[in-house]
């Protein structure tokens, strides 16, 4: 199993591609997308290749965690400067996982927004999804909740404080509504 890092980039997708080329072209090849908190220009165009070149393989896949992924990406698209990259890897997201409707709905935004002809669907065994390990809590990490505001600023300072003791700033907002 792969668990791709919080930053999905040129280094995470080289990562994911040797993964894939070192497994055996029968065995189930697991990724975990759960961690990912952002993604570049070159880590989405690279991870759709790599999800692409594996599907038309007939690789079997194994996801988790890829609605997160599929959520954080449809923040980006959404965005006005959006970047066709990031549109691209959702539908092949789409693909990977057989969901034709979305892919077909997106493709259509995707040319109208961007003015080209959008990717076609094409019949490939799709990923299976797996529930991802749940995460390990780190005892020491700072937990905050509820909502952050301005009015609010109690959790800003206890984040201060916090960074100010730790070299590895970990914060959980697993609690925080706002």
């Amino acid at each position: 199993s792969l668990e791709l890092p919080s930053l999905l980039d040129k280094t995470a997708a080289a990562a994911l591609h040797e993964f894939i080329k070192a497994a055996a072209k029968t065995a189930v090849i697991r990724i975990d997308f759960s961690h990912i908190e952002m993604v570049d220009e070159t880590g989405a165009s690279e991870c759709a290749k790599i999800l692409n070149s594996a599907t038309k393989a007939k690789r079997k896949l194994q996801v988790s965690g890829v609605d997160r992924l599929i959520a954080l990406l449809q923040d980006l698209n959404r965005a006005t400067h959006s970047r066709a990259v990031h549109w691209l890897l959702l539908l092949e997201l789409y693909q990977t996982l057989g969901q034709e409707e979305n892919f077909e709905d997106l493709a259509v935004d995707y040319a109208v927004r961007f003015e080209v002809s959008p990717p076609s669907w094409s019949e490939v065994q799709a990923a299976e999804v797996v529930q991802a390990a749940p995460a390990e809590p780190r005892d020491d990490a700072l937990r905050l909740s509820g909502e952050i505001t301005p009015a609010n600023d109690s959790a800003l300072q206890q984040f201060g404080s916090y960074a100010a003791t730790h070299d590895d700033v970990l914060v959980d907002l697993t609690q925080v509504t706002r």
